[in-house]
């Protein structure tokens, strides 16, 4: 596998994560294949298009972290281009589309079951960026009668893209600084998150700060869930790195100087939450690691047929 392309795929990956979203890094590849499908003007034959997403394919499964999202939608094409060896431009086309709009349909059932958690009366702490956390709220927003909205401050820049946009769809919040949460707890019925992936150790990549949150709201026996889609499963079993980190340089002085490490996410484990809501609805930690290893069966039998051609 030539990999001189890794190391710039995996920057933009990591960037593009970190400053969109993993709902939108996905959305952008599919996207991006689209344009390259319709502009690409060399050898377009299913064979040479084939070879072409399967070395897309290595190259994101050679990726760390892997971004389970994107892996899950390259295996779904490839897959297809080995089923229908012939398949024309138009028919990959459609394929890429239906992709997109599964997304659509994802987020939209998830959110469905969502609503199921609070009522108008409830009060809703929210803390990281999802983007089937948004829909929730610009449908919460849209219906008149919103919960009332607890926003736990995080990182400043990601707090302000939040804040941003529930004054964009004119949505009523209080802030609270995410370690001060305890003093409004009483005002708190239910907690949703944003999660990266559960992964196959059974843990929640989550928002950094969401670990000490939810263990707070786990100690005063408010129920918590994680928002994550089954296509963000991670189901790699070896080893790896779960969450990017960076050394930076500080100083208080010119004396005293050291070093900050940053990590891009928390590791929360499964149990601690009180469920999962998935577009097949809201799993608790037992049904949700039993769906995981039902879902990771059928992907490993997937990536078998990948590996016989590779």
């Amino acid at each position: 596998m030539e990999l001189s392309l890794l190391p710039t795929l995996n920057n933009q990956f990591v960037y593009l994560d970190k400053t969109y979203g993993g709902d939108a890094l996905a959305v952008d590849t599919l996207l991006s294949l689209l344009e390259t499908l319709e502009s690409y003007t060399g050898d377009n034959s299913p064979q040479a298009v084939r070879t072409e997403i399967l070395h897309l394919y290595e190259l994101c499964m050679a990726c760390r972290p892997r971004m389970a999202n994107l892996l899950s939608d390259i295996q779904v094409l490839l897959l297809h281009l080995l089923d229908n060896p012939e398949s024309t431009a138009a028919e990959l086309r459609r394929v890429l589309l239906e992709l997109l709009a599964s997304k659509r349909r994802r987020a939209g059932e998830s959110v469905e079951h969502a609503l199921e958690l609070f009522t108008p009366d409830s009060g809703l702490l929210i803390h990281s960026y999802s983007s089937v956390l948004n829909a929730l709220l610009k449908k919460c927003a849209e219906s008149g009668n919103p919960p009332k909205i607890y926003l736990a401050a995080q990182n400043k820049k990601k707090t302000d893209r939040l804040i941003e946009f529930l004054h964009k769809i004119d949505l009523g919040f209080r802030l609270v600084p995410e370690f001060s949460v305890s003093q409004i707890i009483k005002n708190i019925d239910v907690a949703l998150f944003g999660a990266l992936t559960l992964n196959a150790h059974g843990q929640l990549i989550m928002g950094p700060g969401s670990a000490s949150l939810i263990a707070q709201l786990d100690t005063y026996k408010v129920p918590n869930y994680a928002l994550v889609t089954t296509n963000k499963f991670s189901y790699w079993e070896e080893e790896l790195e779960t969450a990017f980190k960076e050394s930076r340089s500080e100083k208080l002085s010119k004396e005293i100087q050291y070093k900050k490490h940053v990590f891009s996410h928390d590791i929360v484990p499964l149990n601690l939450v009180s469920g999962v809501v998935t577009e097949e609805g809201t799993l608790t930690p037992d049904q949700a690691t039993a769906r995981f290893k039902e879902l990771q069966g059928e992907y490993f039998e997937r990536e078998k047929r990948i590996r016989e051609i590779s």
